[in-house]
């Protein structure tokens, strides 16, 4: 009997173990992923960008005009339809990351800052936005990815 629990507990513990493993992310895999939205990023690759987010992703973006604030809470189908229709419309698009900072946090996600700089024209008009963003990437089935991201951006 003793033999039966000592064998079922290393096997629990082996599996737990396996799979606490399997589920664990690193600074070099968020990396990769920045990398991937990067390149999707200027290749204008909405799919791209999609592949990199969980379907429940939860996004929400505060936009300052001004002295008016307003949040727009969005869903991973709201956030890829809105950024396929500004994409279709705009031209010379400069897209810039700084200031990025990676926190693993207990191995299991990632807490990822920066401060983005993006400027385009839409309609002959040039528009250009400021943001301090924070993500977080979770590994889902084996697969980094987007599970929150939260921006604050200024126009």
């Amino acid at each position: 009997m003793k033999a039966v629990l000592e064998r079922t507990v290393t096997m629990v513990m082996l599996v737990f173990s396996m799979t606490c493993f399997a589920e664990a992310i690193d600074e070099n895999t968020v990396e990769d992923i920045m990398a991937g939205i990067e390149r999707a990023i200027v290749d204008k690759d909405v799919n791209g960008i999609a592949r990199y987010l969980s379907d429940d992703v939860s996004i929400t973006v505060t936009f300052s005009i001004g002295d008016q604030d307003q949040v727009a809470k969005l869903t991973k189908a709201e956030y890829v339809s809105a950024l396929r229709e500004t994409w279709a419309a705009y031209q010379n698009y400069v897209y810039e990351k700084t200031n990025v900072v990676i926190d693993i946090v207990n191995g299991s996600k990632a807490v990822v800052k920066s401060d983005v700089s993006e400027s385009m024209t839409i309609h002959n008009q040039t528009i250009s936005a400021n943001s301090r963003e924070e993500a977080t990437v979770e590994m889902i089935n084996g697969k980094p990815l987007f599970t929150r991201i939260v921006a604050h951006t200024t126009m």
